[in-house]
């Protein structure tokens, strides 16, 4: 895992989510144990996990000492510890192999967390602050750039879902965790990418679909076939973690109905999240904010 936490000494419970690096490690935890602990010659690091608040060891710290460690690791990272002196400052009442970070999982979308889980609150407020940017990011896997008017659909069923409760939710995959829980929706009248793999299907003579040209993306405008509608939501969130790496993906359904009640899927493409390029979007410094974007997060706020 790329986040660790440590827990506050008051009632609030554990610190923020921040990533793994020497200047948080020593920020948080002030190089006291039982966050530093001796082995032999060298000294071993220890956090929480931010997704089932058991503990972890983090590998690749200091990379001068723990090299033989490092030989195909290039981030240092948080793996899943029974250590006793943690357990005795924290117990979890959550067993971590049920972490997305100790195996392979396959997610129930109806599955919840506590509902006092801290992680929620984090997800929420990057889901708010950063919400131009999440879009941005579900552009570029997806091939679709959603309108404002689609989007607000998205956010109600997002929260009517309380998608930031959902077990499967981390820091990481906001961008597309929040497309998983957009439920099924009609993309009429939305931009797509110019040759992506959505549009070269769709261009496909038997459809006989109706586009605005564009230079990058162009505007799906219905079918000949006006009893058609083309609609899309994603599937089978999926993880599976190495050297506290996590890979995941899901799959986006893409379907047209029809108005005598049929219905027949023309595409399904696996698509696999790419948590530092979102995470690297997220703080980058000279981002110039979507004001229109920004502006459905008071949507947002009123749920």
């Amino acid at each position: 895992m790329k986040y660790f936490v440590v827990k506050e000494k008051s009632e609030v419970g554990f610190t923020k989510p921040v990533e793994i690096n020497e200047i948080n490690f020593e920020k948080l935890t002030n190089s006291h144990s039982p966050y530093i602990q001796r082995n032999g010659e060298e000294n071993r690091y220890f956090a929480f996990c931010p997704h089932c608040k058991n503990p972890v060891q983090i590998v690749g710290l200091y990379k001068k000492q723990e090299q033989k460690q490092l030989d195909t690791v290039r981030k240092a990272f948080g793996r899943h510890t029974e250590n006793k002196a943690l357990l005795e400052l924290y117990k979890s009442a959550v067993p971590y192999k049920t972490c997305p970070y100790f195996a392979p999982r396959n997610y129930d979308i109806n599955a919840r967390r506590s509902k006092d889980d801290e992680l929620d609150i984090f997800i929420r407020a990057d889901f708010v602050n950063h919400f131009d940017k999440i879009v941005h990011v579900l552009k570029n896997t997806t091939g679709i750039r959603y309108g404002n008017g689609l989007l607000i659909k998205m956010i109600d069923s997002y929260c009517y879902s309380v998608g930031w409760n959902y077990i499967g939710a981390t820091l990481e995959n906001i961008p597309w965790i929040f497309g998983y829980m957009a439920k099924n929706q009609n993309l009429f009248g939305q931009y797509i990418k110019k040759d992506g793999f959505l549009h070269n299907e769709l261009k496909k003579e038997k459809y006989n679909s109706i586009f605005s040209d564009g230079k990058d993306f162009v505007k799906f405008n219905g079918f000949k076939n006006k009893g058609a509608f083309l609609k899309h939501f994603y599937t089978q969130h999926n993880s599976s973690p190495k050297n506290g790496v996590l890979s995941e993906n899901i799959t986006m359904v893409v379907h047209i109905d029809y108005n005598n009640g049929d219905s027949s899927r023309i595409l399904e493409k696996k698509l696999t999240f790419d948590h530092d390029y979102y995470h690297n979007i997220k703080h980058y410094n000279n981002w110039v904010c979507d004001e229109e974007k920004l502006k459905l997060v008071a949507h947002l706020k009123k749920m």
